[in-house]
């Protein structure tokens, strides 16, 4: 591998600038002490991210058409005077790994997880196919050479992300497998599975170990269709205990006699799971936690005649027979989240900073989730993120999720044929000063939630939207040219436009670039 690889070394250090920005589609954000800003543009399609403490960089999966790269963003502390502004727009980016000509030998190239080891050494990405892990070392390109493969021969069929979570010491890896179709005949490739990383904590100088076999894995969840996000909960004793993950559910559900009970069926899910027991002596690994698919599904609403109530477990038509209302075999979820959103993300908000630009100190101990949106539904949903509330005494959501920010005037701008222009949440990170960042895969932007200075000066007049089909109020955003010297566009994308920026809101801005058709989960 490293000898079919080493020719992409010169090509690294790509540096990316902000386009000169033009008219955009509308975002919302719902609060009057909240903003959403335009970070960088012109990304190919930004998916998985994760946010670098020690340099204050996140670190971003890129992966669209004929681009596999991992991103580095700089990110400033807020200024000194708050009243200025953030110093987040138009940052530039670093592409710290180019694969994009070596997919064959990446398995297919990178897909969207990302995660870096606690003591900041090994920087871990996947493929369809493997994951993988480099030396790490700030914001300085990764070597290619010096690549390990962690996981080996995952099953590359059907959706194909590998979102992982590894735990604060380092001890397991944790990785999602998503179904092959949209309803699988069985919950083989639709799990979370771990794996002891005791033989990788080694030094970057020290001889590779060898990979660790798919098959060896201990299965931990079963009967989750499309966990793309997936974290722990750094709040529940010693942060890896309890593990959250939003579920994407199928779509085009079908029950003879009635119509359209896919509108709002099955809903996605929140789910936990208890590590202890896992680890329990009791704990079967042939028999892990069952969670459903694809025998079961969580309702939404349906029909009177049919429903039992949302959060109820009915059984998936034409599947194998399932006890899917009894609990010890099929665990509902704890929260049912709207149908087909599409759950991309997932982070808790751990410390509010001392800068007024952190989000609402109230807000501390909630769940963050992005969602992708919608695109098997009528009345398109989702492209936002949500805000669950949880109990600091419980570690469990204490409330609905509340939306935060996101495209506001869905219902119509976000069908089908033009849902590419959409701002479409996908990657979420906090940095060290609590502000919430989220790359738009298809717009290609990094986007930050943030809070708002007394008397900060603002660039647009406040409008706080508070439901998607409110009136939007569009402008045009600051230009920002490239330095001499840079590309136009300060990208790998192909064919992006111009970085486009709208607002509606309090001072939200909107975002860049077309991403033509329809992105994949």
């Amino acid at each position: 591998m490293a000898a079919l690889v080493a020719s992409i070394t010169a090509s690294m250090m790509t540096l990316g600038v902000l386009a000169a920005p033009a008219n955009i589609s509308a975002t919302f954000v719902n609060s009057n002490s909240t903003t959403l800003e335009l970070v960088v543009s012109n990304l190919d399609t930004p998916r998985g991210m994760f946010y670098d403490n020690s340099t204050s960089s996140l670190l971003v999966v890129a992966r669209g058409t004929g681009t596999h790269a991992i991103v580095s963003i700089p990110i400033p502390p807020p200024p000194q005077d708050p009243t200025k502004g953030s110093g987040l727009t138009g940052l530039n980016w670093t592409m710290i790994l180019d694969i994009s000509a070596t997919t064959s030998v990446y398995q297919g190239g990178l897909s969207h997880g990302i995660v870096l080891s606690s003591d900041k050494v090994w920087l871990y990405a996947s493929s369809p196919g493997e994951v993988y892990r480099w030396p790490y070392n700030g914001r300085n390109p990764l070597d290619p050479n010096a690549v390990q493969v962690v996981i080996r021969n995952i099953p590359e069929a059907g959706h194909n992300t590998r979102p992982m979570v590894l735990t604060p010491d380092g001890s397991y890896l944790y990785v999602t497998i998503a179904s092959i179709e949209n309803v699988d005949d069985d919950s083989t490739q639709a799990r979370i599975v771990r794996f002891p990383m005791t033989t990788f904590q080694t030094a970057p100088n020290a001889t590779a170990p060898a990979p660790l076999e798919w098959s060896s894995g201990q299965i931990v969840a079963d009967g989750v269709r499309n966990g793309l996000a997936i974290n722990m909960d750094p709040f529940y004793q010693t942060g890896d205990r309890r593990m959250w993950e939003a579920d994407n559910g199928p779509d085009d559900l079908e029950i003879t006699g009635f119509t359209a009970v896919d509108e709002d069926n099955p809903t996605e899910e929140l789910n936990m799971f208890d590590i202890a027991e896992i680890e329990s002596s009791s704990y079967n690994a042939s028999a892990a936690p069952f969670y459903g698919y694809p025998y079961c599904f969580t309702e939404g609403q349906l029909p009177t005649a049919l429903s039992n109530g949302t959060k109820s477990q009915h059984q998936w038509p034409n599947t194998t027979a399932f006890p899917c209302t009894d609990p010890a075999r099929n665990r509902p979820p704890v929260l049912a989240l709207p149908a087909h959103v599409a759950p991309m993300g997932l982070i808790f908000y751990q410390q509010c900073g001392s800068s007024p630009h952190s989000l609402p100190c109230s807000w501390v101990g909630s769940m963050f989730i992005s969602y992708h949106g919608s695109f098997h539904r009528t009345i398109p949903q989702g492209y936002e993120v949500v805000r669950v509330p949880f109990s600091n005494d419980t570690r469990m959501p204490s409330g609905d999720p509340i939306s935060i920010a996101g495209h506001a005037d869905v219902a119509t701008a976000c069908v089908v044929a033009t849902m590419g222009n959409c701002f479409r949440p996908n990657g979420i990170a906090m940095d060290n000063w609590g502000r919430l960042f989220v790359a738009s895969s298809s717009t290609g932007d990094v986007v930050v939630l943030r809070g708002v200075a007394p008397g900060e000066t603002q660039t647009v007049v406040p409008q706080v939207v508070v439901t998607a089909a409110a009136t939007t109020n569009t402008t045009n955003g600051p230009t920002s040219p490239p330095p001499p010297g840079a590309s136009p566009t300060g990208s790998p994308k192909a064919g992006a436009g111009a970085s486009r920026f709208s607002t509606v809101s309090a001072f939200g801005l909107g975002f860049a670039g077309l991403a033509a058709g329809l992105i994949a989960l």
